[in-house]
């Protein structure tokens, strides 16, 4: 049986790496190499030091140090495994990240072979997603991005798929990697809905199956709600991350709508720093960590946004600007300042985002069909920027790394289209 079986591993790879993709695996691999040539390409920052916080505090025979008050526990594990606990430098964890970034590669192939049945322009969009600089620079960065962008391409591979051909198989792999995003990145809890929605759209064509992708969505579900109740019992509130509270509290700071009076007195002191001018007091943003993980922070900030929401709601709005003229995917030093001016700018992704959907939804109309695939990759797109414009204060570019691959197949698909050599109905509707 275990011949059997790495004889078909066997195959599968010679297949991979037969004709001219070869030549994406080997780019793959030296840029994985380059970790240990060029260590200077790997990069931290303070976000990296929370998760190694986060794990340091986890114990075997105490399950209930793995609700961290600001860390989902999927990278801090990863993060502690590839560098076996803290012995082996940054650019282990780096290695590992374009491991898993180079195991992917196969499933990218499949999914934009799926959606654009073009053995060309699959080709194009493989090479392109291995050597974009954007795409590059995410797997140099000790942070989540990198797993988020291949975790990503599995669960929307194995969603795809579960729509083509309802599979009990590929429904269980899609609710897998759909548990693993949001326990690796919290901001993807926009996913289930979605997920949920794939579901009935199945149980429309297959009862049966959709109401096993039902299950897989409820059971999901019934895990992040139960880390939940785990996370109120133990820092006060119902939540699997306060990482939002110190955002808003930043965003509160930043636009001066924050009011001293909805927080306790005990907290003022380490929130702010008084000026030289006696009884002028400065709002801090960094904030030390043991006053944003505690409840009374939590009941302060939203405290604070309930008694000054139209002014919140205003600051929110105000920050759309710099959402719509940053980049949709971050480039910070590799190929710098080049790489930095050839990423493709905020707007740019939107207008190609809206031009699919419209595309999209003609052609649905056209046909008095539902296509499921375009609303799916083009909202999830959607979502993300919605998540990241409304619950963040900056860095909204680096926020949006993990849906580029999404871009990459919108594009591939709108070249599709415009090939003409197929109709509206067979570009959308995955073969």
């Amino acid at each position: 049986m275990l011949r059997q079986t790495l004889q078909t591993a066997g195959r599968a790879v010679s297949r991979e790496l037969s004709g001219r993709y070869r030549i994406i695996y080997l780019i793959a691999v030296v840029e994985a190499l380059f970790c240990f040539i060029f260590p200077g390409l790997v990069n931290d920052d303070y976000d990296t030091w929370t998760y190694f916080d986060t794990w340091k505090f986890y114990f075997l025979s105490r399950p209930e140090t793995f609700i961290d008050s600001y860390r989902t526990p999927v990278y801090p594990l990863f993060m502690s495994l590839t560098s076996l606990d803290g012995l082996l430098p940054l650019t282990s964890i780096a290695f590992a990240q374009w491991i898993v970034f180079i195991l992917v590669i196969p499933w990218f192939r499949r999914l934009a072979h799926m959606l654009v049945r073009s053995e060309s322009i699959t080709f194009w969009m493989t090479l392109f997603y291995v050597a974009y600089w954007g795409v590059i620079d995410v797997n140099y960065w000790i942070r989540t991005e990198s797993l988020s962008q291949s975790f990503l391409i599995l669960f929307v591979y194995h969603t795809i798929r579960a729509m083509r051909k309802p599979k009990k198989k590929s429904l269980v792999w899609s609710a897998f990697w759909l548990l693993i995003l949001v326990f690796l990145r919290p901001a993807f809890l926009y996913l289930p809905p979605i997920y949920i929605a794939v579901c009935l759209y199945i149980m429309a064509r297959n009862r049966r199956k959709g109401l096993m992708g039902l299950l897989g969505a409820s059971v999901v579900c019934g895990i992040i709600y139960g880390y939940a109740a785990a996370f109120e019992h133990r820092h006060g509130f119902f939540a699997i991350s306060d990482v939002s509270d110190y955002n808003n509290y930043y965003r509160l700071v930043q636009y001066d709508i924050i009011d001293a009076s909805c927080f306790p007195s005990y907290l003022l002191p380490a929130m702010t720093n008084t000026d030289s001018v006696p009884g002028d007091t400065i709002w801090t943003y960094n904030i030390p960590s043991w006053i944003h993980h505690t409840t009374d922070f939590h009941e302060g900030v939203n405290a604070n946004i309930s008694k000054h929401k139209d002014e919140f709601a205003y600051a929110t709005l105000w920050t759309f600007p710099s959402f719509w003229r940053c980049r949709a995917n971050q480039c910070q030093y590799l190929y710098w300042p080049v790489g930095m001016m050839l990423t493709l700018g905020m707007d740019t992704a939107a207008i190609l985002v809206m031009i699919y959907l419209a595309v999209a939804i003609l052609s649905m109309i056209r046909y008095r069909q539902v296509m499921p695939v375009p609303l799916l990759i083009g909202g999830i797109w959607i979502a993300q920027g919605i998540v990241v414009w409304v619950g963040a204060y900056w860095n909204f570019d680096r926020l949006m790394t993990p849906v580029f691959p999404m871009l990459i197949l919108i594009f591939g698909q709108l070249c599709s289209f415009c090939t003409k050599t197929r109709s509206a109905r067979e570009v959308f509707t995955p073969c």
